[in-house]
């Protein structure tokens, strides 16, 4: 029994010293990556650039999995202490993911807020019909004056996105894909 307190001391001191706040770590280490890829977008011939964006990445990469496994152990400690025994904890689980997921009301296009039920339901159906019909309004003719606004690509940067492309570029397209953003490629 004292060597497993010791041992719970020394792990203790372990997490403070090597793991740290890992919430922490991991906005700080996010933060870096936007600003690394903030400096690529302004000068993206630089190779420090590039290189401090990769190492950024990496980082992030790293402490986005002891983030992801620091949120794993602790939704499982409130479900193992609770559990799924048909308790009070997991029927206010249920009540509360089930409220989250409601539409309760909408905002209509006078600005005025709508609670009723069959309104909803109409008004969601109205919105999908119009998108999902043939005369959408999602495909209408593009404003010219939204150019103004906006970077535009030149001549060379058209060509290139036109390029033909190799099974090589798919596969290292595939492979680049960070795990945090999908699964890896099998």
């Amino acid at each position: 029994m004292r060597k497993l307190r010791r041992l719970a001391h020394v792990l203790r001191q372990f997490h403070k010293w090597e793991i740290g706040d890992v919430e922490h770590k991991f906005k700080i280490a996010k933060e870096a990556y936007n600003n690394a890829q903030y400096q690529l977008q302004q000068d993206p011939h630089s190779a420090e650039f590039q290189n401090e964006e990769q190492n950024s990445f990496e980082n992030l990469v790293q402490q986005a999995r002891y983030y992801d496994s620091y949120l794993r152990q602790r939704s499982k400690v409130n479900w193992l202490r609770f559990g799924d025994d048909n308790t009070a904890y997991f029927h206010a689980c249920l009540k509360q993911r089930k409220e989250s997921n409601r539409i309760t009301s909408f905002v209509n296009d006078a600005g005025q807020i709508n609670e009723k039920f069959e309104d909803i339901v109409a008004h969601f159906l109205n919105h999908f019909w119009s998108i999902m019909s043939s005369q959408s309004r999602a495909s209408g003719p593009i404003q010219k004056d939204c150019f103004i606004h906006c970077s535009i690509l030149s001549l060379d940067q058209q060509l290139e996105l036109t390029k033909p492309f190799t099974k090589k570029d798919v596969k290292n397209a595939m492979f680049s894909i960070s795990s945090i953003k999908s699964p890896s490629p099998d």
